[in-house]
């Protein structure tokens, strides 16, 4: 079986088992996953999730609902550079 590595995830905060913070937690602490961009995209737009995502390794922070176009250009500019 081929296991596929994303170039990036799109990952909401609220997920059915954990939240999305910890689980971005978790894909940080593994040489397999941790350089993987998170982006968070989510109804939560405080700062205070805005910080705590980018604390545990997000790449970005969009909220619900998004616009498309944001969206795209916003994973475009997470791989500027690389």
């Amino acid at each position: 079986m081929k296991t596929v590595t994303p170039d990036v995830i799109l990952m909401d905060v609220n997920l059915p088992d954990q939240d999305g913070f910890e689980l971005t937690k978790e894909l940080k602490r593994h040489a397999a996953t941790k350089n993987i961009p998170v982006i968070f995209l989510t109804v939560h737009n405080t700062a205070p999730h805005v910080i705590r995502g980018i604390k545990v390794g997000g790449s970005d922070f969009i909220v619900k609902p998004f616009n498309e176009q944001e969206l795209r250009l916003r994973v475009e500019k997470v791989f500027e550079g690389k």
